[in-house]
């Protein structure tokens, strides 16, 4: 799976693509080490930037939102979106510590943070950024 940036998921916000390009990075640097095996300090790596990054970025766009008085049902979308990826990353983040890096938790990793990803910058992300 190529987890790929591309112009269409461009929010025209310079400030939240390159946080969302970086996190790009940050996936594909993952996925490489599943692919070869090399995963377990990469992983450790992976959810350590990612629990920052969901703060700070998740800060930076809902600081946008308040700031530029989104549409107050676009606003409550967005955050409850970003209150769910919290939730679900805090049990990621539970059984990695408790089991690891594991083939099967790296994949589990990638299939919700990709999907994810993808889902929410495709049509929650675009919406607040054509309205900035």
């Amino acid at each position: 799976m190529v987890f790929k940036w591309t112009q269409a998921l461009s929010v025209g916000v310079d400030q939240i693509d390159d946080q969302h390009k970086e996190l790009f990075a940050r996936v594909n640097k993952l996925m490489d080490a599943i692919k070869s095996n090399s995963d377990k300090n990469v992983t450790a790596e992976v959810m350590e930037f990612l629990e920052k990054y969901v703060e700070v970025h998740f800060a930076l766009e809902e600081t946008y939102m308040e700031r530029y008085d989104y549409y107050e049902e676009e606003k409550i979308v967005h955050e409850k979106e970003h209150e769910i990826f919290r939730q679900n990353f805090a049990e990621l983040k539970k059984e990695f510590v408790k089991s690891g890096a594991s083939k099967s938790f790296n994949q589990k990793l990638q299939d919700h943070v990709c999907s994810w990803l993808l889902n929410h910058i495709s049509k929650v992300d675009t919406k607040l950024g054509q309205f900035l």
